[in-house]
């Protein structure tokens, strides 16, 4: 059994979210900011204006959805950032534990791991939300261990960096 502790607080979620930002999603990030340039260009033009407009609303939803998104990752921060999370890993089983709870899953129940900027991130099928795990708090061998068993178990393993 492989095990490792870590916290995960405001300053470790705010660090991951924008780290992740912008490895997930840059190119619609600049994208978004090229687009804002494009409406206040032609929103002088008359003929042009309806689809200026168009364009804002997109850009406006996406950066409201970003919020969103930060908002929802500070607060599981807040929640779980009064005690460690404890992190154990059997060549059958992953397994989360904090004092608010634990959870367990057979290998076979992770659909994706995507390892970079510092962060693992962990997502399992049937649930909407990933775990990020600070890769410091992972030795080479865990993190090894995590990846190889993701991956004999069917995974998507993506490693950068």
């Amino acid at each position: 059994m492989i095990e490792a502790t870590y916290r995960y607080d405001r300053a470790v979620a705010r660090d991951a979210f924008f780290r992740l930002l912008w490895r997930f999603s840059g190119g619609a990030l600049l994208g978004a900011a090229l687009a804002l340039a494009w409406v206040v260009w032609t929103a002088r033009m008359a003929e042009t204006r309806w689809l200026s407009g168009l364009v804002a609303g997109l850009v406006l939803a996406y950066v409201l959805l970003l919020l969103r998104s930060y908002r929802s990752a500070m607060a599981v921060a807040e929640v779980h950032a009064a005690a460690p999370i404890t992190l154990r890993m059997t060549p059958e089983a992953i397994a989360f534990e904090s004092v608010l709870g634990s959870s367990t899953s057979p290998w076979t129940a992770v659909s994706g791991v995507f390892a970079a900027s510092g962060y693992v991130v962990l997502r399992r099928k049937g649930t909407p939300s990933a775990v990020t795990i600070p890769a410091g708090s992972l030795t080479p061998e865990a993190l090894a261990f995590l990846l190889e068993r993701a991956r004999e178990a069917g995974a998507r393993v993506v490693r950068r960096g």
